[in-house]
């Protein structure tokens, strides 16, 4: 593996950061504020205002609300996986042919997507 060259042009130090005094490396401007903001809210709301908020979202929920249905069903059972573009399998089967050559620097089996 390569190592890390030091930097030729001064503004990055040698592990790819930005160095000291790069104008580009000051960071977020908001935040401080937004970690600030963050820290009121965590101080001001309290474990039975989350317990209100949820329960007024589940009986929402159960009126049959769908923005309260899509907010809720994801944090409980978790993301719907995405569905599997067929026009995308036999891609999805080369790429991971070439990263198991990559990986192995040979194959052992044959191609099963044909010539390309």
């Amino acid at each position: 593996m390569a190592t890390a060259s030091p930097s030729t042009n001064g503004s990055r130090k040698t592990n790819g950061q930005f160095g000291d005094g790069n104008k580009y490396g000051k960071g977020n401007p908001h935040g401080q504020k937004v970690a600030q903001l963050r820290t009121a809210m965590m101080e001001a709301i309290t474990s039975e205002d989350i317990q209100a908020i949820v329960g007024a979202l589940i009986t929402k929920a159960k009126e049959g609300d769908i923005p309260a249905i899509k907010i809720l069903l994801p944090y409980m059972v978790g993301l719907a996986p995405q569905a599997i573009n067929p026009d995308d399998v036999e891609l999805e089967e080369m790429r991971l042919e070439s990263r198991y050559i990559d990986l192995k620097g040979q194959t052992d089996r044959k191609r099963s997507f044909g010539p390309i």
